[in-house]
Order: C-alpha cells, then structure tokens, then sequence
C-alpha cells in the first residue's frame, strides 16, 4: 500500500481512526471467542483446547491467544455494568489488552496458591488503578496488592526455540526441586562428573517414561499376550474405526441405568495396551467436517464408543483413546449434559 499521497494531517488522522477501530473490533473477537468457548466448537473442530484452536486456527502466536483468552474470562466473569466499562476501556485505550490479561491471570493465580477469591467490586476496584498504567507499572502494583506475591507473581515458565534441534527453558525451580538435582548429581557423578541440568533432566525424563509410557514399556509374557490379543481383536479393524465417532444417543436420558460395579468398568492392562498402541498414544477424535484429528496426548483416558451404561464392552474394538475433554464432549452427547455434570467439575 503506497500512502505517500496522504498529507502529514491525514495520515496522524487515519492512523488514530484505524487503531480505535482496531480496538473496538478487539472487544467484538473477545466476545466471539467467549461464544466459540461457551458453545465447546473448539472440540467439535477436533481441538484439545480452547487455545489450541486460537493458534493453530485463527493464527494467533502463543502470547496473543493467550492473552486474548485472559482477557476473555476476565469480562466473562464480570457483571454486565462491568463488562461494558472495560470494553469501553479497551476502546479508548486507557487499559491495555496486555494488562487486562495480566489481571486475570493474577486472579487465576490467586484462586490456584492463595485461594483467594476477588468479589467483582474488588475486581473493579483494581481495574480502575491499572488504567492508563504501563506494563511495569500494572505489576507492580498487583505485586503490592497480593499477600504472597512470590507464589502468584513469579517470573512464568517459558520455552523458545533456538534451533531446530535445541530449545532454551526458563522455569523456577524450589528448593526441593534444587535438593534433588544436587542428588541426581551426586548419584551420577561416575558416569559423568559434572552433569549440566539438561543432562540431569534428560536422565530424569528417560528414567520415568521407561517405567510409566506404554510405548516404551518391555512386553510381559509375550506368548499370553499374543493369544490375549487374537481374542480381543477378532472383529477386524473396520469395526474399531466405526466407533471412533460414533454417536449413540439414547432417546431418554433419564432411563439409562449406571452401571458401576467395578468389574463392569475394569480394563485389563493389556487391552489398553493394545488400544494405546494402537491408537498411537493420541486423542483419536475426528471432526467429521474437516477430518482433522484431535491428537493430543496430554492427559488420556480410555473411552468405550458404546458406554458401559449402554453395555458396552471392554474389548478394544469398544475402546478407543481420548483426551479429557473429547471424552466428555462426546458422553454429554450420548448421555445428556444434567448427567455428566458432576464430571465435568471436576
């Protein structure tokens, strides 16, 4: 764009409209990402969380999806009279997206380590002495506002890229944390005299996901396995992939009975080996519009594609993995919202 026509007036003029503009269409994406987020669309587009579908959907870096889904839950969870004062406030630029996400995230951390709840008056309170505040000035002050402003206002953990093969980490560690690297040190001083803390964490890293990732674990007892294995997976593979989002809604909610004796929900080992592996150690749901596949692995849990309330097996035709929240997502379809709740909270 070539804006050299523009006189010196005009262009301080647009420049001042656009960014007003600017802000008043970021109250608008505010909202829209609270009704993507209400309505769980997030899910349903085969994503594992709310700001996963902000970066790697609407293209937002980490730190602006981030702070836009900050920013959202503070005005989500004030009173309307309050909500339009900080969406005003946004516009006229007098408190910044950065700073509002910065309070929102002090609150979250308060809840988390002090748990300490802030009313909305409290909330609007601390709202009106951040305006027109820098980015320092803002921390400063909710450092002085907290009772422990070394639980909830430390340095956040970060991670950057440096090169293809390597990546910096910057975490805060306690002094438990620092009395057990020394010991790793001390423990592994004769293979290597002087370990940095990348090769501590690697060794420490490599030592638990030999003992607890399926993918790693030695199997046990191979000829047992191998029979166990012909009998789960008699039925052939279509049948596995009919249920991977098969929706099996039942006509009344009310009518179905729970079972939950243990032996009904039980999973052998290595059934959810098989499904593990199977399933390659991801979430498996599929959104059915794009084809895109969920694929986290954070957090799985083995979820039967016919409920065990509707008598569905524990084979691993019937098993397939999910994250926590696909895995909800999909009972609430097939169960109801009023009876899921109460998994939901937790």
């Amino acid at each position: 764009m070539n804006l050299k026509h523009l006189s010196n007036f005009e262009l301080l003029q647009n420049t001042k409209e656009l960014v007003t503009k600017e802000r008043k269409l970021l109250t608008t994406i505010l909202w829209h990402i609270k009704e993507v987020s209400d309505r769980k669309l997030y899910l349903q587009r085969a994503y594992p969380n709310l700001f996963a579908y902000c970066v790697k959907e609407l293209g937002y870096t980490p730190g602006s999806a981030s702070r836009r889904i900050k920013a959202m839950r503070l005005l989500k969870d004030l009173p309307i009279e309050t909500q339009k004062q900080v969406e005003q406030s946004l516009t006229n630029g007098t408190v910044s997206l950065v700073n509002i996400s910065s309070l929102q995230n002090f609150f979250e951390q308060e809840k988390k380590y002090l748990d300490k709840s802030y009313t909305h008056e409290e909330k609007l309170k601390i709202l009106d002495k951040i305006e027109n505040k820098t980015q320092d000035e803002c921390q400063r002050l909710l450092f002085a506002i907290s009772t422990n402003p070394e639980k909830t206002l430390l340095p956040k953990e970060k991670e950057k890229i440096i090169s293809d093969t390597k990546t910096e980490l910057k975490i805060i560690a306690d002094e438990k944390l620092m009395d057990n690297l020394q010991r790793l040190k001390e423990l592994m001083a004769h293979k290597n005299p002087n370990p940095t803390y990348a090769e501590l964490l690697e060794a420490a890293t490599e030592f638990m996901l030999d003992k607890i990732d399926p993918e790693r674990k030695p199997r046990k007892n191979n000829t047992v396995e191998k029979n166990k294995g012909e009998r789960t997976d008699t039925k052939n593979n279509t049948e596995v992939e009919s249920h991977s989002n098969q929706r099996t809604e039942p006509k009344n909610h009310s009518s179905v009975e729970y079972k939950t004796a243990f032996n009904t929900r039980y999973v052998p080992a290595e059934v959810k080996r098989q499904v593990y592996l199977r399933d390659k150690g991801m979430c498996t749901f599929k959104d059915l519009i794009t084809n895109r596949v969920c694929g986290s692995r954070y957090g799985l849990e083995y979820d039967h594609a016919i409920p065990v309330a509707l008598n569905g097996s524990n084979t691993a035709n019937n098993l397939r993995l999910r994250c926590r929240l696909h895995n909800l997502l999909e009972a609430e379809e097939i169960l109801g919202k009023e009876k899921m709740k109460i998994y939901a909270k937790k």
